[in-house]
């Protein structure tokens, strides 16, 4: 069998909310080792941070990232970079820690 190309990360949905497809942008709230640890954290933190995340999806996307194995992405669902941006700021500045991605 031939070798898989080499990328730096291949991320899939494990857990998606529904509507997390059609979201362009996401705020990443955690990144754990395992399935099980993420479930924890996105239901600790859906709790946590309720009314900031409102009826946005939250999902779980697996990454393999070369180098350092699987981890387990718990991000929020936004539409645009501006929506994703103000729930982050919202976020921290409730102490908690997170990023913008696409």
């Amino acid at each position: 069998p031939e070798p898989a190309p080499a990328q730096a990360e291949v991320a899939a949905p494990v857990a998606p909310a529904p509507a997390a497809a059609a979201t362009p942008y996401a705020v990443q709230i955690a990144s754990l080792p395992s399935e099980d640890e993420a479930k924890r954290s996105a239901a600790n933190l859906t709790q946590r941070y309720a009314s900031v995340i409102d009826a946005r999806p939250v999902s779980i996307q697996r990454a393999v990232i070369e180098g350092r194995g699987t981890f387990y992405r718990v991000r929020i669902g936004a539409g645009s970079n501006g929506e994703a941006t103000s729930v982050c700021n919202a976020i921290k500045a409730s102490g908690g820690n997170c990023f913008v991605t696409r």
